[in-house]
């Protein structure tokens, strides 16, 4: 994202079980799996219907929905303007 020359990097954590997984969904056939979280984000392959594609395109809703927020959250921050509850 490229704000009047500036770049805004936002990081959002996910939700590891307690066993170090992670969900993900298919963006093709809408599985819900898991996989074991190592902190990197490659590319992914659907155990089911084999579509491969960034790990960002096999977020969850939820997850999506969080990063929204917090992309919102740090633009307004950034431009000053509080967000109305």
């Amino acid at each position: 994202m490229n704000m009047n020359g500036n770049k805004v990097q936002v990081r959002v954590p996910l939700k590891v079980d307690e066993d170090g997984y992670v969900n993900r969904r298919c963006p093709r056939c809408h599985l819900d799996f898991k996989i074991l979280w190592k902190g990197e984000d490659s590319q992914m392959t659907c155990p089911l219907c084999n579509h491969r594609d960034s790990f960002l395109h096999f977020s969850t809703p939820a997850q999506r929905q969080t990063i929204i927020e917090a992309l919102q959250t740090t633009l307004l921050k950034r431009m000053n303007i509080r967000k109305e509850e």
